[in-house]
């Protein structure tokens, strides 16, 4: 699906969302509207907590009232983003369970502040009906559904696709720019996104000093693998970079972007594991809360370590389930006392 910048400032006036209610598996008729100055705010969310971002945005029906609550169920969550099956419930609830802590910064248009907001005022778990509640920060509401002058529409079916979430962020701050694509003297089905100073980048995806401190790692992890991820999931743009030298170092980055008639051929879906296999899963869990602590610990500092298709809750699961059978030195005592 190619994505289109929706210019509104002459008619300043609330875009309308699609009027039937979203289906409960992800298609592209499920529409997220999302404003510019939330594409190029500076913030960066593991994947699954980006997808139920979007999912909850998609589902916000507001007319006129202050209520910026949503409310779905894990099953219509898992099924809408295309993680129907045992580990997509796992991370789903452990996905929520973060949300409250994600925030962006948005640039004031008056004094060019960077301000501080966290998303979501509230977040609720109800176990006996399996329902999430969701209440966005009253502060985003003019960035949630009063839209006056630009926004993007994503599909939460290809927002599925993208694994990486510097391949998130960067298909979203290139879009923002698709409404000059074919006009000043862009070819048609052309643009750019203006040169922009790798400090700058960085600070948009949030990613520190610390992390990728050589160019070239930041070069291949931050731009060139998010790229052709985006490509390969088959978007329907293709982005190239052209790197700026300031002296004798690169100081600065322009995205030159193209739609593509064509859609890159998906890769066959895994097969997710079954409820039996879920529910098992939890018990061993609760059976053995040593390892799946020590799992998860070890996965966050494993990431060099996973494949594609990984996130850091499937990949604790791997470690989790080997450690069953091998438990890691430090918490085999640890087991050993909560087995007697």
């Amino acid at each position: 699906m190619i994505y289109h910048d929706v210019l509104m400032a002459k008619q300043k006036r609330k875009p309308k969302p699609p009027k039937p209610p979203m289906e409960t598996r992800a298609s592209n008729d499920d529409v997220v509207y999302q404003a510019t100055e939330i594409s190029r705010a500076a913030y960066i969310m593991p994947v699954m907590e980006r997808r139920l971002t979007a999912l909850a945005m998609a589902k916000l029906r507001i007319d006129g009232s202050d209520d910026l609550t949503v409310q779905m169920t894990t099953g219509e969550v898992a099924r809408a983003l295309g993680t129907d099956g045992g580990w997509g419930y796992l991370e789903i609830r452990a996905a929520f369970d973060k949300l409250v802590q994600q925030v962006l910064r948005i640039q004031s248009e008056t004094s060019r502040d960077w301000v501080k907001h966290a998303w979501f005022q509230t977040a609720r778990y109800k176990e006996d009906t399996d329902t999430i509640t969701l209440t966005f920060n009253p502060a985003l509401k003019p960035y949630l559904v009063e839209f006056l002058q630009t926004y993007n529409a994503f599909s939460i079916a290809d927002l599925t696709k993208l694994r990486s979430q510097y391949s998130w962020r960067l298909f979203e701050l290139v879009m923002t720019y698709s409404g000059f694509a074919g006009k000043d003297g862009n070819r048609r089905g052309e643009w750019y996104h203006p040169e922009i100073s790798i400090a700058m980048l960085r600070y948009l995806l949030q990613v520190s000093e610390d992390a990728y401190p050589r160019w070239g790692n930041f070069r291949q992890e931050v731009i060139e693998k998010p790229i052709q991820e985006i490509k390969n999931a088959g978007l329907g743009v293709e982005i190239t970079p052209e790197y700026i030298r300031k002296g004798r170092r690169i100081g600065w980055v322009k995205f030159h972007c193209r739609q593509l008639t064509t859609t890159a051929k998906q890769p066959k879906k895994k097969q997710e594991p079954t409820v039996e296999i879920e529910r098992d899963l939890d018990r061993k869990i609760r059976e053995n809360p040593n390892l799946w602590e020590a799992a998860q610990k070890d996965a966050a500092n494993q990431t060099q370590l996973f494949e594609p298709t990984d996130t850091p809750t499937s990949y604790a699961i791997k470690l989790f389930e080997k450690y069953l059978e091998s438990p890691p030195p430090k918490t085999r005592n640890d087991s050993r006392r909560s087995q007697s």
